[in-house]
């Protein structure tokens, strides 16, 4: 009865931990500036751009360099990131773990596409084409 007691301890523990994890990595936020400051990400703990915002340089970048370096300070925003959330991970579940493993594939950080043409030609709802390099 007492090896029941123990593993029935250590089942709650590990969810205690689980759910505290989640509620951690939910919280996450990376923050990612441009050199010259032109630029301002941050991301959530997927890599998601949940804000952007602009110096005042951003005004004497072309629309292509800007848009450059808007993708370059959010990759860099992602990678970090993926990193805290991979190391909270691999804290509480151990860095080989398959748990681990399994939660790289869904927090490594998205790669943009290889092409730079554009998704589709057909105009944006409600506003006109996104401008492509």
């Amino acid at each position: 009865m007492e090896l029941l007691d123990d593993q029935l301890a250590d089942v709650r523990r590990r969810a205690a931990d689980a759910e505290r994890l989640s509620r951690d990595v939910d919280a996450v936020r990376e923050v990612g500036v441009s050199a010259g400051r032109e630029v301002c990400v941050e991301v959530d703990s997927l890599g998601r751009l949940v804000r952007l915002e602009f110096g005042p340089r951003a005004a004497a970048l072309t629309p292509g360099d800007l848009a450059d370096l808007v993708m370059d300070t959010l990759a860099a925003a992602r990678v970090r990131a993926s990193a805290t959330v991979m190391g909270m991970v691999e804290a509480v579940f151990g860095a080989g773990s398959a748990t681990a493993a399994a939660l790289g594939e869904t927090y490594r950080p998205v790669e943009p596409p290889a092409t730079d043409a554009p998704a589709s030609s057909l105009p944006r709802r409600g506003g006109p084409p996104l401008l492509h390099r």
